[in-house]
């Protein structure tokens, strides 16, 4: 019933637009170390992580690492081009769930140019089985109240105007129940010194390398072996005695432009001392190979020292010292408990330090850095002395009630907010107060519903409030109407509702599928039956809107709440993107809609590009 979620900053260790694969095994390696390092924490079996890189640098497409994994990445950024049917301001937020629910088990449903998927049970992807009477099925956004209709697109394909499908939030469902059921109970966690390996193959044609290799001490879990696997990890010592074999099965990249067939994989196993040398084979064949040094290498932590970090760049300094001469790669990782937990901010680090920012670690006066040194396999590591970091403020989106939105003394209002601390995490319950300055405390928690409200202007405050007693507040004004007052009165206007605020769609040139259409729903909290006109511009032949059985027509009337149906027919044009407005009409105020229609063919460069690809 609950999704607890943790924010943190990584930085990737070289400057410019990040490799989603590199990023991806970075982010591995952090989630080992995670679990390394902090017995019993919250980094388990149900930790998932996703890396959110904004695309103000530039895009980089989405993988997920593994089908079902631990990790996927994303961008984020404001929608445009054949995105603009997105209109929350952000894309990252159905984009990282397409991400998230690779890493749940889910294949693509494929529609829209979405392949290496598995079969879905309603027709071109949509998330409903028809598209009126008792078996439609709508979705429904409990934050904002929209309404999306049976055309939209699972999540899962790569169309535009998507929303969740019952199928695919049932399989995620699915897969919760199934790691509390097997996985939880499978997992042994012991503490002892393991291995920590990354690396990637090629299954085409059966060649590999190992990336990362760590040796350290601290919690492990034993989890059972899988019962098909042609890849192995062998341990030998000096007189080629095999130690250890470990089987495991490299998360293969979905690629369809690389015919090598990549695959990534990050393990963690028990270290068998006398260990001399390491190999990644393929069934007999030793396809790569890491030879283990006399001497794992030391650390030296320079600065910081102690005091108090405050605001501005830090820069970690370290040496770092190997008595067999070999090059050495860091990892940086923040404690902000005295050590008891770790989170890493950077890992596969060439130099001796590395610029961090205090305002994106959780504060504490009890802080420290820890910094790991591999020489390819031996690793040893180093913890700085205490520091203190100042702690944050908590952060507040506040989304019901809207800005200058209107009641009756009798309407339920809701209040919604999501708070979250550095150090705290998720605030709700007693931590996120909301008040009226005219009639006191509302009540508490994320979501709650007032009623009774008295007549006249409200400021509404949310206030969350960490455990260190700070406190960041946000208001919305709202008014209260006498039952006398009409809102068309109160608003200078009949205020049109229409559902959905955009119309687009995706489609392949030549599919049999092409023509769309978008039944309009249009309200008015007004009461009585307000007209309104819907207008479409003259010169775009391939929109059209029509009512009930009628002719397809660029303009019509009507009155609420009777709504219409937009057609969108691409019959005859070449791909790309094309775009217009519909415009309604009511009372001397205008509602306008995005109309986009984006056509593609299976060699569009834009797939490549813009689409999430995936890994299993």
């Amino acid at each position: 019933a609950n999704l607890n979620v943790t924010r943190r900053t990584y930085d990737y260790p070289t400057t410019g637009l990040p490799n989603v694969d590199t990023l991806n095994q970075n982010l591995n390696v952090a989630w080992l170390l995670n679990r390394i390092f902090s017995f019993m924490s919250s980094t388990s079996s149900r930790t998932f992580f996703y890396g959110i890189v904004d695309d103000g640098g530039g895009f980089m497409r989405g993988k997920a690492l593994g089908i079902p994994g631990r990790v996927s990445s994303g961008p984020t950024g404001t929608p445009g081009g054949s995105w603009a049917w997105d209109t929350d301001g952000s894309y990252g937020d159905w984009y990282g769930g397409h991400e998230i629910a690779h890493s749940l088990g889910r294949f693509h449903a494929e529609f829209c140019g979405a392949g290496g998927g598995s079969s879905y049970p309603h027709p071109n992807g949509r998330i409903s089985p028809t598209l009126t009477g008792n078996t439609a099925i709508y979705g429904f956004n409990i934050g904002t109240r929209a309404i999306y209709p049976p055309e939209w697109r699972d999540v899962m394909t790569y169309c535009n105007n998507q929303w969740i499908s019952k199928f695919t939030y049932e399989g995620m469902h699915q897969r919760f129940v199934a790691i509390d059921a097997t996985q939880l109970a499978d997992v042994e966690l012991q503490q002892g010194t393991f291995l920590l390996l990354t690396g990637r193959v090629e299954l085409a044609n059966g060649t590999g390398t190992f990336n990362e290799i760590h040796v350290l001490d601290g919690t492990g879990e034993t989890t059972p072996t899988p019962g098909e696997a042609d890849w192995r990890l062998v341990l030998l010592n000096s007189s080629n005695v095999v130690l250890a074999n470990y089987p495991f099965n490299p998360a293969k990249v979905e690629d369809d432009d690389d015919p090598a067939e990549p695959a990534l994989f990050a393990e963690m196993v028990p270290w068998q001392p006398g260990t001399t040398r390491i190999e990644l084979r393929l069934g007999t064949t030793v396809v790569d190979q890491r030879a283990v040094s006399a001497n794992a290498p030391t650390v030296t932590i320079l600065a910081p020292t102690g005091g108090n970090l405050g605001d501005t760049l830090t820069t970690v300094r370290w040496t770092g010292n190997d008595a067999d001469g070999d090059s050495l790669r860091y990892a940086l990782l923040y404690s902000y408990d005295n050590g008891a937990t770790w989170t890493t901010i950077a890992s596969d680090i060439a130099a001796t330090e590395f610029v961090v920012d205090p305002r994106t670690l959780p504060g504490s006066p009890s802080s420290r850095f820890r910094v790991i040194a591999t020489d390819g396999v031996l690793s040893g590591f180093a913890d700085s002395a205490p520091f203190s970091v100042p702690n944050k403020v908590p952060t507040l989106d506040l989304t019901e009630p809207s800005q200058n939105a209107f009641y009756y003394p009798a309407q339920p209002v809701s209040l919604a907010a999501t708070a979250y601390d550095l150090e705290d995490g998720e605030l709700d319950g007693a931590a996120l107060q909301w008040a009226s300055d005219r009639d006191g405390p509302l009540g508490t928690g994320s979501v709650t519903i007032t009623f009774g409200l008295s007549t006249g202007t409200h400021v509404i405050s949310a206030t969350a409030t960490d455990s260190a007693s700070n406190s960041t507040t946000v208001t919305r004004t709202i008014r209260v109407l006498p039952v006398s007052t009409s809102l068309d009165a109160a608003q200078g206007g009949a205020q049109l509702a229409v559902a959905p605020d955009v119309i687009s769609m995706q489609e392949l040139v030549g599919s049999p599928s092409q023509v769309f259409t978008v039944t309009t729903s249009v309200l008015s909290d007004a009461p009585g039956d307000i007209a309104w006109t819907a207008t479409l511009p003259a010169d775009v032949p391939w929109v059209r809107l029509q009512s009930g059985n009628g002719p397809l027509s660029t303009t019509l009337t009507g009155s609420t709440p009777a709504g219409f149906t937009v057609i969108l027919n691409p019959s005859g044009l070449a791909e790309g993107s094309y775009n217009t407005t519909l415009t309604l009409t009511s009372s001397g105020t205008t509602r306008t809609l995005p109309v986009n229609m984006n056509l593609y063919t299976l060699e569009d460069e834009r797939l490549k590009i813009f689409l999430p690809l995936v890994r299993r």
